[in-house]
């Protein structure tokens, strides 16, 4: 199943890309996501973001199929499409109890995915070209430009932080230590696109 999500996140990206009168050479798939390499397309800074934007758009349509699938099959007991820990699998109900688990997760995965891609202006994910590419084609400066996505990146960053700390040690909030990993890891990304602003603004 994630598989599938990562293939058509690059692959959206792909489809908008040759669309806009780029071309693409790759698209190299990993446990961690994927890697899309093309070209410069014919519509500039505007162009790009929208080709940045195509990926996390796409986990509309996947995250869709999962959700339609749970609410169309789960068994009395399952607990709520939201639910994004995967301890909650109904053994019980034997594989269909984990297909349906696999179904809420994958759900949930590209509804986290879609916010964090769109949202966190940071390396290696796509907000940090959605949000470069918008502010550029503004007329945005390419250093003013540098500084808005760093500093925005590791705010937001440290807002996972912190509500994966919530998850964590106060089990208010479900999935903590992914949010709490997400914004170590995002918060050291940001960090290092403040402080080497040429290769943050080659977006």
């Amino acid at each position: 199943m994630f598989i599938a999500t990562f293939s058509q996140h690059e692959i959206a990206r792909v489809l908008v890309t040759y669309k806009l009168g780029g071309t693409a050479d790759l698209i190299i798939l990993w446990p961690l996501g994927g890697i899309t390499t093309y070209g410069p397309n014919d519509r500039g800074a505007w162009g790009d973001a929208m080709v940045a934007i195509a990926g996390p758009l796409s986990h509309i349509f996947t995250g869709a199929i999962f959700a339609i699938l749970y609410v169309t099959l789960k068994a009395e007991g399952m607990p709520s499409l939201l639910t994004f820990s995967a301890f909650y699998t109904d053994l019980e109900g034997g594989f269909n109890g984990i297909v349906m688990t696999a179904c809420r997760v994958s759900f949930c995965w590209n509804v986290f995915l879609l916010c964090v891609h769109m949202l966190v202006p940071v390396y290696p994910l796509d907000g940090i070209r959605i949000w470069a590419g918008l502010l550029r084609s503004k007329g945005v400066g390419i250093t003013k430009t540098a500084n808005i996505v760093a500093f925005a990146g590791m705010a937001l960053s440290f807002g996972f932080f912190v509500y994966g700390c919530f998850g964590i040690f106060f089990d208010t909030a479900v999935g903590g230590v992914t949010e709490y990993s997400t914004g170590v890891l995002l918060g050291g990304f940001g960090e290092c696109i403040l402080y080497h602003l040429p290769y943050g603004c080659h977006l």
